[in-house]
């Protein structure tokens, strides 16, 4: 079962935030990379076994934000695959980008 939250409150939160330890924290750290990221397409199975090491994973949250923040496009960060990320990743450009123009319309009234 995958963990379900609210993205937007996470990575908001997390951005910045995230102390730059947190994957010596990680349920991957000394498993090998390409369980997670692949040359090649990864099959279904090698996403869910991957995706069951996130599940258990104490940085889930830190680790989904790096990816969706720095853009990462392939294999499994945060428990989610990089087609998973996408939406998340349109969301918070678009969030980002109605909140800096927020910011100059405050600026532009004072």
């Amino acid at each position: 079962m995958t963990k379900r939250f609210d993205f937007g409150t996470v990575l908001h939160a997390r951005v910045g935030a995230a102390e730059p330890g947190w994957r010596s924290r990680s349920a991957c750290r000394g498993l090998p990379s390409d369980m997670f990221v692949s040359a090649e397409l990864m099959t279904e199975d090698e996403e869910v076994a991957a995706k069951r090491v996130c599940a258990s994973c104490a940085v889930v949250a830190d680790c989904l934000a790096y990816s969706i923040v720095n853009a990462v496009r392939f294999g499994v960060w945060g428990g989610l695959t990089g087609d998973e990320r996408r939406p998340l990743r349109q969301g918070w450009l678009q969030d980002r980008h109605s909140l800096s123009g927020l910011d100059s319309s405050k600026a532009m009234s004072s």
